[in-house]
Formats: structure tokens, sequence, C-alpha cells
């Protein structure tokens, strides 16, 4: 009876916290309807519009959209911009909540552009927060986390620590894609100290399931449990439907890992609960994917198979290539299962397909090269915001200094007044003693303030020298790779009429090109290392180093036989193996062999193409898609082109600087197609005039905007 009593009471106590949650919601959403109705101007109307639309926003997003409708309708037609741009940001998230990935995507380009005009930071940092979610939700790393540092930095300015702890956590979760747990940690406790700094309960709540889900991933579970529970406890107590559905959705997965598969899917099934009350499609994916692996953990291979076809038809229709991945992934697990090996191998394929679209080597390298680039820059703002700082105190100093000489000159006026108006021996000499009291103040205080001056000029002077060193060492290690590159008048000996366009993005390279004229063969080298400036010019040294040993040490010319050489190398010197977590550093690269009595070609490429353009038309010939160094899907060796060669013929080899430069209007790539087109358009040119479009072209495109990569082409006329 007592067991029944107690029963009841918790019972009671639950029902009376989800009323008086909902009784809360609805405080608030009764106080925004009035305010709206005694609204006498209409762009109070549209405030109070859009903020009802937020209120409904993760509970009914049918509501929300009705809300935000509305809102948008009335700040359109009294050109009310910032009301239009709230609107925008509310259809933005609506849509992401119901997997409309694409069109969410647009109405968030449409509140930036508005934000811009308006120069409101606030709503530019917010906007490319939440594109940098929705990039990262479609395996767009790389756009993700410049939208995540353009928002930070932002928030960085306006000190908004809520908007700035979010960044945080979400460039943290990037990390995690990279199986950088340790760094992914570090980024989201940094974003809960603040949460607890400035009480924001559903921020703590979330830093605590983005710290619960990287303990998953370190195979923590019981960390992660934990974690997860005090997410859980947080969302129930503010009513966050979304925020539960996710908390037991992990909780029950840290079961399933935990081999307690009764518990999981208990706690999955009150995550699809709310999923489905929400109609939230990409959620309902997730938790489809979830108990078909617990199915097939158990064996229960027919159900497990049904469940993720479920899962894989609502993630192609909202564009998840997650989920698509993790579908395609259990569902080869479970033919191979059944020993229908042909399904199991169809869906493998498929899961690795998709797999390396979302992320490569290359995203890999460059979310690195983003990471260090906005620490680098971190750090100069740092640098100049000290310097500013020591301007400061010797201007305070100046001040000081001023102020004591003023009072010095009024005391002695004073002084002399004293004299002529006493006439009295006796002031006369108080006066004198109080007069040199003073002045030896005086001078003790001005000893102090030169020796403060002079620590700070020994301050600047130092920083100053450090770094004249360190770019005086950096331009002389550019003096010796230059003296290592063609010679020029030696390059216009062996190919005539040729350009050679490099543009260093530092100032050391890693790029480089390379030639060598071997009997009545001319053999030409454009490589990209990888990384630039420093890094890569180390690479490009050991490049030339080894090219010069392959072919005039052990006298190769064979295209394809002297990159599996170089490849063989740099593996060798750089210690790669294929091991988790070890350096993918190497270099992608062109190499052509030119035999000009036979009229023929040969050509080898790691990653980069070949081009040639005959009678107006653009032929490829496509390079290994392999780098010059550890690969997981290494072929035994590197493809041999043999190619015939016509007078007339134009050449181009390059590296992937030009193509990828950010610039024009949106500030996007160049892209390979324009690159193709412009080549195309300038075949009428000379050579040197063509090295002329070319860098102009790249220029202007680039504008005010740094240069993000080596650039190098070089083009030949047969």
């Amino acid at each position: 009876m007592r067991i029944l009593i107690f029963i009841y009471i918790i019972f009671q106590l639950i029902l009376i916290n989800n009323n008086s949650l909902i009784a809360q919601n609805r405080i608030v959403i009764d106080s925004l309807n009035n305010e709206l109705k005694t609204a006498t101007e209409d762009s109070q109307k549209v405030f109070f519009l859009n903020e009802l639309s937020w209120e409904y926003i993760f509970s009914d997003t049918e509501k929300s959209k009705e809300y935000a409708q509305q809102a948008f309708e009335l700040a359109d037609n009294i050109n009310y911009k910032k009301g239009i741009a709230q609107a925008y940001n509310n259809f933005g998230i609506i849509c992401h909540i119901q997997g409309n990935n694409d069109l969410a995507l647009e109405y968030y380009k449409k509140r930036l552009k508005i934000s811009i005009e308006l120069n409101d930071k606030s709503g530019i940092s917010s906007c490319y927060n939440n594109m940098g979610i929705l990039n990262k939700n479609q395996g767009n790393y790389i756009e993700a986390i410049i939208c995540y540092q353009n928002s930070l930095k932002i928030f960085e300015e306006l000190n908004d620590k809520l908007n700035i702890s979010k960044c945080l956590s979400n460039i943290g979760n990037l990390h995690i894609y990279q199986s950088d747990f340790l760094k992914a940690l570090d980024y989201n406790e940094k974003a809960l100290k603040i949460k607890y700094e400035i009480n924001d309960k559903k921020g703590i709540a979330d830093c605590y399931n983005g710290i619960g889900y990287i303990y998953t991933k370190m195979n923590n579970y019981l960390k992660a449990i934990e974690y997860y529970q005090k997410a859980l406890k947080i969302k129930e107590e503010i009513g966050d439907k979304r925020g539960i559905s996710h908390c037991y959705n992990h909780i029950g997965n840290n079961y399933k890992n935990k081999k307690n598969y009764k518990k999981a899917i208990e706690y999955i099934r009150k995550s699809l609960k709310y999923k489905q009350e929400m109609g939230d499609k990409r959620g309902i994916s997730f938790v489809f994917t979830d108990i078909a692996d617990i199915y097939l953990l158990q064996n229960n291979y027919s159900k497990s198979i049904e469940l993720n076809c479920k899962a894989l038809e609502i993630s192609k229709e909202i564009g998840d290539k997650h989920q698509i991945q993790s579908a395609y992934q259990s569902l080869s697990k479970n033919y191979e299962k059944l020993n229908n090996y042909k399904k199991a191998f169809e869906y493998n394929i498929l899961y690795i397909e998709m797999h390396d679209s979302i992320f490569n080597e290359e995203k890999h390298k460059q979310i690195a090269e983003l990471e260090t680039k906005y620490q680098t820059e971190k750090k100069e703002q740092e640098i100049k915001l000290q310097k500013a700082e020591l301007d400061k105190k010797e201007i305070k100093i100046k001040q000081q200094t001023t102020q004591k000489y003023a009072f010095l000159c009024g005391f002695i006026l004073v002084a002399m007044l004293g004299l002529v108006v006493l006439y009295s021996y006796r002031q006369k000499k108080k006066a004198n003693i109080l007069l040199a009291k003073q002045n030896d103040e005086i001078l003790q205080q001005k000893e102090e303030i030169t020796t403060q001056r002079d620590e700070i000029v020994i301050q600047r002077d130092t920083i100053t020298i450090q770094k004249e060193e360190i770019t005086d060492s950096i331009k002389y290690a550019k003096r010796i790779q230059t003296a290592v590159l063609p010679d020029e008048n030696t390059v216009k000996q062996v190919l005539s009429e040729h350009f050679v366009l490099f543009k260093p993005k530092d100032i050391v390279s890693g790029d480089f090109y390379w030639m060598i004229q071997k009997e009545d063969k001319i053999i030409l080298v454009a490589a990209d290392c990888t990384g630039h400036g420093v890094p890569g010019a180390f690479m490009s040294m050991l490049g030339i180093s080894f090219l010069n040993e392959i072919i005039i040490k052990h006298k190769i010319t064979t295209a394809s036989e002297i990159l599996n050489k170089l490849r063989t190398y740099v593996k060798e010197t750089l210690g790669q193996t294929g091991e988790t977590g070890e350096a993918k550093d190497g270099m992608d690269i062109a190499l052509c062999i030119f035999d000009y009595k036979n009229m023929k070609l040969q050509y080898s490429g790691a990653y980069n193409p070949l081009y040639i353009i005959r009678n107006s038309e653009l032929l490829e010939t496509k390079a290994d898609k392999m780098p010059i160094g550890i690969h997981i899907k290494e072929k035994e060796s590197f493809t041999n082109h043999d190619i015939n060669i016509n007078k007339g013929d134009a050449i181009y080899m390059f590296s992937d600087g030009y193509a990828d430069q950010f610039g024009g209007e949106n500030e996007s790539k160049f892209k390979t197609k324009p690159f193709k087109d412009l080549l195309i358009n300038i075949q009428n040119e000379s050579m040197s005039k063509q090295k002329e479009i070319l860098d102009k072209t790249i220029e202007d495109w680039k504008g005010n905007l740094e240069q993000i990569d080596d650039i190098t082409v070089i083009g030949i006329r047969i």
C-alpha cells in the first residue's frame, strides 16, 4: 500500500512540474498577444509577431510559420528591414528543423544581406553561426568552419558572451569529425565555463550534451551517460522538447554501447515520440538508424533493414549526407550477416563513396589551415593591442611630465611673488628651504618617469627586433629557395615560347617548378606541397632535392617511374607508415617529359591534371587521385600517359591555387571551369601576354581579400 501511495505522489509531482512549464510558456505567449493587441505602431507589431513565432518554433512549427509570415508581410509593407531580417531568420530555423536545408540556407543568406546593409553586427554574426550549423549538417566542413570563425570574431568584438560560447561549442564539434577529441573537449569546456558565468541554463545543458557526445566517441559510456543525464534534467526544467528528445536518444545509444539493449530501446523510443510530435524529420531519421543498429546487434536483420530503409528515404529527402552514410553502412552489415555478400558489397561501396564526398584529406588539410590562420590572426591582434597599450602609457607619461613642470613653474612664480611682497629674510629662507625640498621631489619623480619610459622603449624595440629577425630569416630562406628554382635564362634557351606565373602566398612558397634537359628530352615539373609559407617551403626543397637524385643519379626518364620513386623517398623521409594520427604531408604534382624530336609527350600526375589546347579545344589528361605521400587508396604505380603533340599546341601545368582563390562579388572561389574558359579565350595571345592576362585576372578577382594559397601556372607553346 505504501509503495502505491509513493508512486502516486511521484506521479502528481511530475504532472505538476510539467503543467507549471506549460503554464509558464503560456504566460509568455499570452503576454505577447496582449502586447500585440495594444501596440500602436506597425514596427512594434512586427516585433511581437516575430517573438510569438520564436516562442512556437520548437514546439509547433506550423504555428511559428504563420506568425513569421504575418511579421514578414507587415514589415515588407512598411519597409521595416530589421523586422524582415528577423522573419527571414525564423523561416530559416523552421526550414532547418523540417529538413529543408537548401531553403533554410536561402533564408539565412537573405537575412545576412539585410544585416550587412543595417550594419547589424549581432545579426551578421548570428547568420554566420546558423549557416555554419547548416553546412556542418550537410558535410560542408570548410564552409562551416569559415562561418563559425566569422561569427566568433564579431561576437568577440561585441563581447557577447552567450554567442561566443555557442561558437566555441560549434567549432569544438567540428573537431569531433576529425577525431581530435581532446581539442573538441577543450572548446566545449571553455563554452561551459562562459555558460555558467552568464547563468544560461539552456546553454549549460547544450554543453553537457556536447561533452557527453565526446565521451561517447572516446568509448567512456558511463561518463557520457552522466553528462546526458545532467543535460536532461535541465531540459525538463525549461520545457525544451527538442532538447529532451536529443537527451533520451543519446542516453539510449550509450546503453546500446554498454549492451543493455532493453534500456537502450526504452530511451530511444521516448526520443522518437517527441520527434514525431515536432515533425523533426532529421531527428526521426537518426532514431530509426539507432533502433535499427540495436536490432542488428540482436540478430533481427529483417527489422533492422526495414528501419534503415525508412531512415535512408528520409535522409535522401532532406539531403543529410551523414545519415545517408550511416544507413548505407548499417545495410551493408545486415546483408553481410545474411550472407548476401553482393548487396553487402554494393552498400559498402555506396558508404565509402559518401564518406569520401563528405570528408577527404584535402578538406582535413584546409580545416587545419583555417584553424592555424585564425589563431595567427588572433595572435597578431593581441600584439597590436599590446602596442596600443604601450603607446597609451607613453602618452600618459608625457602628460604627467608636462603637469609636473607646470606645477614647478607655478610654485616658483608664487615664491617670487612672496619675496616681492614680504621682503623678509625669514620668509625668503623658509621659501628657499621649501623650494629645495620640492626640487628634490621633482627630480626624483623625473628620474622615475625617465626609467619607466626607457623600459617601455626597450620593450617596444625588443618586439620590433624579434619581428625583423624572423622576417629577415624568412627573406633569406626565399633567396635560397629562388636559387634552386630554374634560372629564367636557362628556361628560355630550352623552351623558346613559354611563361611561368609564380605567386607565393607568403615570402617563401610551398609551390615549386623544376626543369632539366636530359639528352634530347626536357623534363618539366609543377608541384604543390602540403601547406604554404615556411612549412611548405621545407617540403619544396625536399622535392627538388629528390628529383635531382632520381633523374640525375638514378637516370630514370619515365614519368610514372619518377613519381613512384619520389613517393617512396617522401614516405621514407617523413616516416609515413599509414598509422592513424600521423602526418599526411606530401605533394600534388604534374610531370611532363617532352620529346620534340618524335613530337611525343609523357605525362604523369598526382592530383594535378594536364591541359592541352589544340584548335581552340581544351583536352584534359586527368591525374591519379593520390598524392606523393601516404594515402588510404594508394595504387601500386602512377599512370604513364603517352601523348602525341602537334605544332601550335598550348600545354598548361599548374597548382590548385589559381582556381581556389576567393574573390568576386560573392567572395567565392574562382573555380576550375572559369579557369579553363580563360585559357581558351587567350589562345591567340603570345605566351608573355597570356601571363599578364592571367596575373591581372586573378588580382582583379581577389580584390582586397587575402591570397589563400601559393599560385603556379606554366604555359608552353609547341
